[in-house]
């Protein structure tokens, strides 16, 4: 983070209108009774109204910057190193809109909080409604989570509904207990085998090795490391879907700047500009116990999913 870094300021907006001529002209003759160096400053500070008189209903603009807090890299939705990703583009699109420039600065969870709470960052995302940090104004939903469980299509697994994940082994993202409710917190504890791991590139790479176990993710995530792996290595695989959709938010700490986020949410999606950055990544898939496969010698795994 940068260090004394101030959050956003207030814009300065500068209009004129009238005869701008008989008005320069009257303000400027006083400077010729003043001592040189007063004359100058006085002056100086004249040309800037002359210049704003002489272009009416014009406007002079400062941009201004929020310093947003965004969990550390978490592809495809936030991409630290290139400061970029799904999520981190639908914002500064939202922000950008509406005359604002946006900074990032990345930590965990805790620290965000923290950052926020003591006015170091202007927001921070994402939030659930059930997870918003104290004395913040939650926004509009900006991103939608689905998270999922994929299996092998020869090992022919039904999983419609949560408990269905109590009879398999099971290797899920760091923190899914905490997250996934109480339902999938009894399922998996009758899970013969039952694991979570911080490393999602990782996670994704061992399924297709190994073998032996059911991942649990979110699918965009496991979409986009799955990408990275080569042809030869991909086997057919099945997603199934017994979780809810997951709807995130950005917080503020300022309800004005919560309106001015909305206001910008809603204009870049009715420009389309919110389907354009959404249609660069991983796509989700409506269809459950959708199969993915085989993948011949040579073909690439899809980049779409399967309608």
């Amino acid at each position: 983070m940068q260090r004394g870094y101030a959050p956003y300021t207030k814009r300065l907006v500068v209009t004129a209108s009238g005869d701008a001529s008989s008005t320069i002209a009257s303000a400027i003759a006083p400077c010729s009774s003043l001592t040189q160096k007063a004359a100058f400053f006085c002056c100086s500070v004249l040309a800037f109204i002359a210049t704003s008189l002489l272009f009416p209903f014009t406007s002079i603009a400062i941009p201004r910057t929020i310093v947003l807090g965004a969990n550390h890299s978490t592809p495809p939705y936030v991409i630290a190193e290139t400061q970029k990703g799904l999520e981190i583009e639908i914002i500064k699109a939202a922000m950008n809109s509406q005359g604002y420039d946006v900074t990032l600065v990345f930590a965990s969870q805790y620290r965000m909080a923290s950052l926020l709470k003591s006015g170091k960052l202007d927001a921070v995302t994402p939030v659930t409604t059930s997870s918003m940090p104290e004395d913040t104004y939650i926004s509009d939903s900006h991103i939608t989570y689905r998270n999922i469980a994929v299996s092998l299509t020869s090992h022919n697994h039904t999983i419609h509904t949560i408990s269905d994940l109590n009879q398999h082994v099971i290797l899920a993202f760091q923190n899914a207990k905490a997250l996934l409710g109480d339902e999938y917190r009894n399922a998996v504890g009758s899970s013969p085998r039952y694991l979570e791991t911080p490393d999602q590139q990782k996670q994704v790479h061992s399924f297709f090795v190994q073998q032996d176990s059911v991942i649990v993710l979110e699918e965009r995530i496991f979409q986009h490391y799955m990408q990275q792996l080569p042809p030869d290595k991909l086997t057919a695989y099945t997603v199934h879907k017994p979780f809810p959709l997951t709807h995130y938010h950005v917080a503020f700490r300022d309800p004005e700047l919560r309106e001015i986020f909305n206001m910008g949410l809603k204009a870049i999606k009715k420009s389309g500009e919110y389907a354009r950055i959404t249609g660069n990544y991983p796509q989700q898939c409506e269809h459950n116990d959708r199969t993915h496969g085989p993948f011949p010698t040579g073909q690439k795994a899809d980049s779409q999913p399967l309608q």
